[in-house]
């Protein structure tokens, strides 16, 4: 769509905000998908668009990323019952 013409000001406004929206929900998916290297990739290019914190992007992963250690963690740390 950006490659057909040029486009006004608000039209620019709305393509980016468009785009930010569609790379913040691809982050978020990628984050339920556990692929974090890839949802840090939406979630940056999303922050660059949205004139948003790249930091919140970072720390958004990260506690995505610990909750997923912290349930490996504990799956691996119970007992297993015997079935005797």
């Amino acid at each position: 769509m950006r490659a057909i013409g040029s486009p006004s000001t608000s039209w620019v406004r709305t393509f980016d905000q468009f785009e930010g929206e569609c790379l913040e929900t691809a982050s978020a998916a990628a984050i339920k998908d556990k692929k974090f290297e890839e949802a840090l990739q939406f979630g940056h290019r999303a922050a660059e668009i949205l004139d948003a914190q790249e930091h919140e992007v970072r720390m958004t992963v990260q506690s995505a990323m610990l909750r997923e250690i912290r349930r490996l963690f504990s799956s691996k740390a119970r007992p297993m019952r015997s079935s005797t």
